[in-house]
């Protein structure tokens, strides 16, 4: 798994050299001609305003020179002569090229795909090194984190053709090649953003046993496939053809009637932020309810309620696109676009990858492993009493009716996994008060009650030493 972490690394650093190789100085020519259909805009309006060329200070200054040229050159020109028109007075006028937002996006593009990687590649390497296999959540979050890598490549392809700087320095061929980079961003973020849901509820599927909860995680999931797939048709067949995508922008009136993709991409921006509230708000109750003290009920919230920062993320998205969707400036305005969706995905890739991290760290340093073992006895609000042990004075009589309050379960074997001992141990929180007729009636409790766990459901009932559906249990009684 180690070679996987530095094959990661590797990869990342040869395509950060290969970026800066490509050369993103963008030293443009200076040399800028006027496109011939504004030549008789040019040749009226500079006497009438400015006097003659020679007087740049007028030219670059004036707002009424400015508003007369825009005018006529509109009408004269179709829109890529407007481009080179805008860059030719911004060479005149000797206006620099904003590299800002550029940067920011390079720069983004640089530091966390890699940090992604490396949590995803601890993912991986915690399931391996402690032996407990690969579940549905960790193929989900290997497909979304492809498909996450790949809209980051899109990105680097914008950037390659200048995308990030004022549309007006771009030629004709740039913003067609980054429409097209544009487009397939569209498409692979609305894939990888799904799968991150999807494999986070996957999770919670594979924790929680209360049987309400498990129907809430799949409605929730079923309505984020649905909603997400139909905001990825929309944007996939937006055009059609396709190719309309990357030409109606040359053209005043548009040969080709599109859907108004930025709607749709403000729509799937609401639908993400609804998502990730639903899926933060999911565990809460179960969570809540179980027998342990505030401080350890806090923890496990704030475990649960890491993946607010990819909420905040989709909600600094949304007035990006609000901007993109009224701007004429779409390779300028569209950075943050592209930027926030980046740390969007990867603040979730991260978010689901740091429970596996975390059994990673503490199988190799134990001081770190966090304790909730202890339950609250007094009730809520209650400050932590030490476990009681279990009385040696046996009960009356074998029929006797006794309170027990199992505090602790500890299971070391999960699905697909081994019993390696103290390597996988997967501690699960109980909550369960009962009255029993006879002795060995707590297997039946477990098999019985819902159980909300911090680590992995209990194998397959077969019996078999690794998938045995009765766990080694700690536990805890009060009698009465």
């Amino acid at each position: 798994m180690r070679l996987i972490l530095y094959l990661f690394f590797v990869l990342q650093c040869l395509w950060s050299k290969a970026v800066l190789a490509s050369g993103f100085v963008f030293e443009r020519d200076s040399i800028v001609a006027a496109p011939n259909c504004s030549l008789s805009c040019l040749s009226h309006t500079i006497p009438k305003f400015c006097g003659s060329l020679s007087n740049t200070s007028c030219i670059c200054s004036s707002s009424e020179f400015t508003t007369a040229i825009s005018l006529c050159a509109y009408s004269a020109c179709q829109n890529p002569d407007l481009l080179q028109l805008k860059k030719y007075s911004a060479v005149t006028c000797g206006v620099k090229n904003d590299k800002t937002r550029l940067n920011e996006v390079l720069n983004t593009d640089y530091i966390v795909p890699a940090l992604t990687a490396l949590f995803v590649g601890g993912r991986i390497a915690a399931r391996f090194r402690l032996h407990v296999g690969l579940g549905a959540d960790d193929w989900t979050m290997l497909a979304a984190s492809a498909a996450y890598f790949i809209d980051v490549g899109t990105s680097l392809g914008l950037v390659l053709n200048d995308f990030g700087l004022h549309t007006y320095w771009l030629s004709v061929e740039q913003v067609i090649t980054g429409k097209k980079f544009f487009y397939a961003a569209e498409l692979f973020y609305m894939v990888s953003i799904t799968l991150i849901k999807l494999a986070l509820l996957l999770f919670f599927l594979r924790i929680f046993t209360d049987h309400k909860l498990r129907q809430a995680i799949w409605i929730t999931g079923l309505f984020i496939f649905l909603s997400n797939l139909s905001i990825f048709l929309a944007l996939m067949f937006q055009c059609v053809p396709f190719e309309a995508y990357w030409t109606n922008w040359m053209y005043k009136v548009q040969p080709v009637k599109c859907l108004n993709g930025f709607a749709v991409l403000e729509a799937a921006a609401v639908f993400s932020i609804l998502h990730h509230s639903m899926i933060l708000i999911l565990p809460i109750p179960t969570v809540w309810r179980l027998n342990l003290v505030w401080k350890k009920k806090a923890n496990l919230l704030i475990m649960f309620s890491v993946g607010s920062i990819a909420l905040i993320c989709s909600f600094m998205r949304l007035p990006s696109l609000i901007r993109l969707h009224h701007s004429s400036d779409l390779s300028y305005d569209q950075a943050p676009v592209v930027l926030y969706s980046h740390l969007e995905q990867s603040v979730g890739i991260i978010c689901a990858c740091l429970p596996a991290c975390r059994s990673l760290l503490e199988h190799y340093f134990p001081a770190m492993k966090m304790d909730f073992g202890e339950s609250n006895k007094n009730g809520p609000g209650s400050s932590p009493q030490p476990n009681q042990q279990q009385s040696s004075k046996p009960p009356r009589s074998r029929l006797e009716k006794t309170e027990s309050t199992m505090s602790l379960v500890e299971l070391r074997v999960r699905p697909g996994g081994k019993d390696n001992g103290n390597d996988d141990t997967i501690t699960r929180h109980l909550s369960v008060n009962h009255t029993s007729g006879r002795r060995g009636n707590e297997d039946k409790i477990m098999e019985m009650n819902s159980i909300v766990e911090t680590g992995s459901n209990v194998g397959a009932a077969d019996g078999s030493d690794n998938h045995g559906i009765y766990p080694s249990v700690e536990m805890t009684r009060n009698k009465t």
